[in-house]
């Protein structure tokens, strides 16, 4: 699954005003992720519209769940089917990942 990416309203009403003179690099510079995940969250949030099927938004109702054990705490909350960690786990281990230099 793609890394998430934490959008506050603040950060969406600077991305409506700035939608005209910032470039996708530049989002993606300051989310401090890839272009394609920059796209997709100016196409979910309605900023700027691109073509193709990836940056279509996620439909909720269609979304299969499931209860199987988280793989780090064994918690059983309901989350989508596939995602085998818990959003806490996956937290944890995205900032246990973030290495300040070369890896």
């Amino acid at each position: 699954m793609p890394k998430r990416v934490p959008v506050t309203n603040q950060d969406l009403a600077w991305l409506r005003q700035n939608a005209s003179t910032i470039t996708v690099k530049d989002v993606s510079a300051y989310f401090n992720c890839c272009v394609d995940t920059a796209k997709r969250i100016l196409h979910r949030n309605d900023i700027i519209h691109f073509d193709g099927a990836k940056y279509e938004k996620r439909r909720d109702h269609d979304l299969k769940m499931w209860n199987r054990p988280c793989m780090g705490c064994k918690s059983t909350e309901s989350r989508p089917k596939n995602q085998y960690f818990c959003d806490v786990c996956r937290e944890r281990n995205d900032m246990d990942n973030d290495h300040d230099g070369w890896v």
